[in-house]
């Protein structure tokens, strides 16, 4: 005699099949006082065990069956295979975070090796134009004093009173001529030079 019910879990029709099984007098005192003491029918009992709902441990078992489902087995592997998947892409994270924290960290070193490095530059290049400037300033006083000494031999030349002798004035007037060509040329090497300076 059959009967049918419906699984909560697949939403299918399940059929019970009546099973005349002969067993041991033992067997089947065992089997009553087992689902006695589980407030269960034998029936229930016999489906539980069947399903591995129930382990019936014994001291004297010879054999254990693993009623494990092939549904089961594979919802465990997939758990375990999710397990180590989300455990290696946790670890492949963490490591490429440490490798980007290296790279920034050597960035960052060698961006600050480039700023002490302009930095010396830039101080060179300042101790450089304070140089030049001090150098042009002094040039633009000798040039100055040239000019007024050239200044000085022209109102000279000028307050001479005429010789009578004309080889005395010729004299006088070719050592003036020779001083002033002297501070000339000299006034031109030094304007060569601080040109020179302001152009570098």
């Amino acid at each position: 005699m059959a009967r049918g019910r419906r699984s909560n879990s697949r939403n299918s029709a399940v059929t019970k099949t009546k099973l005349n099984i002969p067993v041991s007098p033992s067997t089947f005192r065992n089997l009553e006082q087992i689902a006695k003491q589980l407030n269960l029918s034998q029936s229930n009992l016999i489906e539980k065990i069947a399903k591995g709902e129930f382990t019936i441990a014994a001291v004297e078992a010879k054999e254990k069956i693993n009623l494990e489902t092939e549904s089961r087995a594979i919802e465990r592997a997939e758990s375990l295979s999710f397990s180590s998947s989300q455990s290696s892409q946790i670890e492949s994270e963490n490591l490429v975070e440490r490798e980007t924290y290296s790279q920034l960290q050597r960035q960052l070193t060698s961006y600050q090796t480039q700023v002490e490095q302009l930095k010396q530059q830039l101080a060179q290049q300042e101790a450089k134009l304070e140089k030049q400037h001090n150098q042009s300033q002094s040039l633009q006083q000798e040039l100055s004093a040239k000019n007024q000494q050239i200044s000085q031999l022209e109102e000279q030349l000028k307050q001479i009173e005429p010789e009578k002798n004309s080889q005395s004035n010729n004299l006088i007037s070719n050592v003036l001529l020779l001083l002033i060509l002297i501070a000339l040329v000299d006034l031109l090497i030094k304007s060569y030079y601080l040109s020179t300076i302001i152009l570098n």
